[in-house]
């Protein structure tokens, strides 16, 4: 009796076993079918723009730049860039000498590319470049906006505004272009156009966002956004608001308060997003896969997601740069720029992610 009573309780803890493998298997399964939606970059074979095709992208770029729905206000004062914009000729000293590359096996730095194409076959001009970093040193992400008017050297092309490596050569030339200027090395990419943001957080859905009075003002009356009724305080942004916050670049200190836009909505959504569990962020990445492209593969993706959701990270660290004392503001080569003290930003980068000088 005590052998088939032991028999018996095998079987049912084989049984248990079983099913408890199944249900594993079934969930890595829908997982990895999820994930596998996204768009993957394949660094080795994105199209490097020949130089001397340069000028025709930059023409191309220029022109769309700018959708009718975000058109520069006539009354813009263009040294809102940074104060008086002095017009040089000859190439300006970057001071950038000195830099160095910083690197720990505890910080993985994850660079977010807003794309200023609106459809998914155009590669245009990074128009968003946030440097989004796991510290797990400190617990900690944060996050670091490269302003897309900073002048650089661009590997194998003439100085240009950041902004143009990734139409030049995608993820891989922007990277290296980077690590060469300030010293930080880009582990992963995620890349998303606008019409992608505003269908990725139409799926997200309202977020609560802190608008100023001017930020609201601007907001409700810009006639081609519609009709709004937004106010100082705390609003309940709908998709379609969100994504005209987070482009707002003339109310305010011009980029830099646009960037910290962009990283409030961010820290909004990844807030929102991890109140809800893994299981939900993982159906919200099924929901922006056609709209978003990466180098991460599935494993890496969940290992990511698990980490941040299980270990507790909070935001820390939010910033942009170049920052008031780090440039100039210069008219080069037919447009204005910020032409950085590249050594004192790529310092502060380090600081911000690294805690070392």
């Amino acid at each position: 009796m005590e052998e088939k009573t032991k028999s018996k309780a095998l079987r049912i803890v084989l049984i248990v076993a079983a099913v408890l493998l199944a249900g594993a298997g079934g969930a890595y399964y829908y997982v990895n079918s999820v994930l596998s939606k996204i768009e993957r970059i394949d660094k080795d074979s994105e199209v490097q723009v020949a130089s001397e095709f340069v000028k025709f992208l930059d023409a191309t770029d220029d022109e769309i730049e700018d959708s009718d729905k975000y058109t520069e206000p006539e009354n813009f004062d263009v040294s809102a860039l940074g104060g008086e914009i002095e017009k040089v000729s000859n190439e300006p000293d970057l001071n950038n000498r000195s830099i160095r590359l910083v690197t720990d096996s505890n910080v993985t730095n994850i660079l977010l590319i807003g794309s200023d194409s609106r459809t998914s076959s155009m590669r245009g001009r990074s128009d968003t470049m946030i440097i989004l970093s796991l510290n797990r040193n400190t617990n900690c992400i944060n996050m670091v906006s490269i302003l897309r008017d900073t002048y650089v050297e661009i590997p194998g092309y003439d100085n240009n505004k950041l902004n143009a490596a990734y139409a030049y050569g995608g993820t891989s030339l922007l990277d290296r272009t980077i690590e060469h200027n300030i010293g930080v090395h880009i582990d992963y990419n995620v890349c998303i156009n606008f019409e992608g943001f505003l269908n990725a957080f139409a799926q997200i859905g309202d977020l609560q966002i802190t608008l100023n009075s001017a930020e609201a003002d601007y907001l409700n009356n810009t006639e081609s956004w519609g009709i709004w009724n937004l106010s100082e305080g705390v609003n309940t942004l709908t998709p379609e608001q969100t994504l005209a916050y987070a482009r707002m670049r003339y109310v305010g200190n011009a980029d830099w308060e646009r960037t910290s836009r962009q990283r409030r909505v961010l820290v909004s959504a990844f807030n929102k997003c991890r109140s809800q569990g893994l299981s939900a962020m993982i159906s919200m990445a099924g929901n922006i896969a056609p709209y978003v492209a990466t180098d991460m593969s599935n494993s890496q993706m969940i290992s990511l997601m698990t980490e941040v959701m299980n270990s507790g990270m909070s935001v820390n660290a939010m910033q942009s740069v170049p920052v008031s004392g780090m440039f100039q503001s210069m008219y080069i080569k037919g447009m204005s720029a910020l032409v950085p003290d590249l050594d004192a930003v790529s310092r502060a980068v380090h600081r911000a992610l690294y805690g070392v000088d």
